[in-house]
């Protein structure tokens, strides 16, 4: 089994990868890179040691398009960081080691190693608080909206309309959460490289 380092030099920059984007995928990416800050205090504690971070990933994912460009954010405010992009589709292997709490491969991964490609730990898909933050607002709307069909089911199981009212308002609010969710992976991945 290969080491996580030893995928290094099959990755892409996030620069080629922003580049290969769809259009519709590489407007939000570029929108949330541009909205994105990284506060002075967590640019000091990142730059105190020099890291690699490889992500495993896929343009589709919302997740992706959100937190991606914070740490291309990052990237290039510090220079002790180089980052590295894979798609998840292209290294099965590799994502089959760094699963989600439902069991199944996960993107995006954050994968955080020092400069000798030795791993520290990774971060799966998002923040645990990210996630918890989008099943209270899910709950919100489905108790704001009691009269649409089927919206007290699992959201894989609610009706078409239904579902697709939910997933806008989700888009819509989830984009509003930006600074505070940048935090939160901020934090999270400072709490990987620092312990």
């Amino acid at each position: 089994m290969k080491l996580a380092g030893e995928y290094w030099s099959l990755g892409m920059t996030i620069d080629t990868y922003a580049a290969q984007l769809w259009r519709k995928y590489r407007k939000r990416f570029t929108q949330n890179l541009n909205r994105s800050t990284i506060p002075p205090s967590m640019l000091e504690r990142f730059a105190a040691q020099p890291l690699r971070m490889l992500i495993l990933t896929e343009p589709y994912c919302d997740d992706s398009a959100q937190f991606v460009p914070v740490v291309w954010k990052l990237e290039q405010d510090i220079a002790n960081l180089d980052v590295r992009i894979l798609r998840q589709s292209e290294h099965p292997d590799l994502a089959d080691r760094y699963l989600a709490d439902a069991g199944h491969p996960a993107i995006p991964t954050f994968i955080l190693m020092n400069d000798r490609f030795n791993e520290l730990g990774a971060l799966i898909e998002r923040p645990r608080r990210v996630t918890a933050d989008m099943i209270d607002e899910t709950r919100r709307f489905q108790e704001a909206n009691p009269t649409l069909p089927g919206i007290r089911r699992n959201v894989d199981r609610m009706p078409d309309e239904t579902q697709a009212q939910l997933k806008q308002h989700i888009a819509t609010w989830r984009d509003s959460q930006h600074d505070l969710w940048a935090g939160y992976l901020l934090e999270d991945l400072l709490a990987v490289v620092e312990h």
